[in-house]
């Protein structure tokens, strides 16, 4: 019978300032921790714990190992007409992120669009953090993060059983408003989630490798058909990832082929901003162990701004309004409703606002070892078995 596992839940509002001053601490720049400790957070509170503080301890040893600048600020290397280069100087990907998104908002106006390419950044975290923001400004954003060759990564190509592959995430920020009831014969009282942008958000793997930490620090098995062992055969236990096993591309035997061209376009996109580079920095995967000749890596970031293509507002109301069509579609037997895509994040972030946000007790552990060796205060927090 498997060990019944220990959660601890702990404020998101006294969480933040503990994240903040942990990376203060090992010689980050305020606002930049602040940047990396409300990501951390967010991603807790948006559902995504694979994505929030139970980073920490792994961005710590990232600075230990120096893989991770943490007084780095990132810069525009160069730009042309509605195309920028920034380079994230090796600092967190959080910090880099935000910049890379800064860069783009300010430039949007009378462009329409704008595409940013990102060079020497580690981990970028949640990407979904990103478009989301963005619709929430009322842009359209897409954003890709990938890193592809020779023993890169955690994940096999369709048909493989070797590493070539990062998770290689995409996300898609769509903004949307709550339409005018006079004006829609659908209306009806705000769902929760109406309003806020249309939010996709996935890793090219039937699981991201932060899922497969939270199983293994959770004491539970991953579902079949996720990962494959080290020998190359079908498992769940997570522990067996880490033992030099591989994620599986998103779709699976029937269709991973779908999820492995997805995974190996973001890795070349992503390599549109490290043209010229020896050494790409692989955005938080590990150095290939044959060298970089055959890798591909980076991040892009497109930004469009729906005005330079008619009427933001009338846009918006519709995306809204295709929005409550879909959440009215009659559920399937044993769903509860049709959600679309940004509704789990926002239902989340509204039960754990309230309710705290739940953190494995091995994950506690970790922050308060490295909380006490940098002098920082550990946050007040609850027990309880799950």
């Amino acid at each position: 019978m498997p060990e019944t596992t220990q959660y601890v839940v702990a404020r998101p509002e006294e969480l933040e300032p503990f994240t903040r001053d942990i990376f203060v601490a090992l010689g980050t720049p305020h606002a930049n921790a602040a940047e990396v400790a409300r990501h951390l957070v967010h991603s807790n509170l948006a559902g995504h714990d694979s994505h929030g503080v139970m980073r920490i301890p792994q961005y710590v040893e990232m600075i230990r190992q120096k893989v991770v600048n943490p007084s780095g600020n990132p810069h525009i290397h160069s730009e042309m007409g509605a195309t920028v280069v920034v380079d994230g100087e090796c600092t967190f990907g959080q910090v880099a992120g935000a910049y890379a998104l800064e860069v783009a908002t300010s430039r949007i106006k009378g462009l329409g669009a704008v595409v940013v390419a990102i060079r020497n950044a580690n981990h970028l975290g949640r990407i979904g953090d990103y478009v989301d923001t963005a619709g929430r400004n009322g842009h359209v954003a897409i954003v890709t993060v990938g890193a592809a060759g020779p023993g890169v990564g955690g994940a096999s190509p369709f048909g493989g059983a070797g590493a070539f592959l990062s998770t290689n995430p995409w996300a898609v920020g769509i903004p949307s408003s709550a339409p005018d009831p006079g004006s829609d014969r659908h209306a009806e009282e705000m769902r929760p989630g109406e309003g806020d942008p249309v939010l996709v958000d996935f890793a090219t793997t039937v699981i991201p490798e932060g899922k497969v930490r939270v199983a293994r620090d959770s004491n539970k098995p991953v579902p079949e058909g996720c990962i494959l062992d080290a020998n190359g055969l079908p498992t769940t236990r997570a522990q067996d990832f880490y033992d030099g096993g591989v994620l599986l591309p998103l779709g699976g035997a029937a269709a991973g082929h779908k999820g492995y061209g997805l995974a190996f376009a973001s890795a070349l996109l992503g390599a549109l901003g490290s043209i010229g580079q020896p050494e790409p920095n692989l955005v938080g995967a590990l150095p290939p162990p044959g060298g970089f000749d055959e890798c591909a890596a980076g991040a892009l970031l497109i930004l469009i701004d729906p005005g330079a293509f008619g009427d933001a507002i009338a846009y918006r109301q519709n995306v809204t309004r295709v929005s409550r069509a879909a959440r009215r579609v009659r559920p399937a037997p044993g769903t509860e409703a049709v959600l679309i895509p940004g509704d789990p994040e926002s239902q989340s972030a509204k039960r754990r606002k309230v309710r705290g946000i739940s953190l494995p007790r091995t994950t506690w552990e970790s922050l308060a070892e490295i909380a006490s060796a940098n002098g920082v205060v550990l946050p007040p927090a609850t027990k309880w078995v799950g």
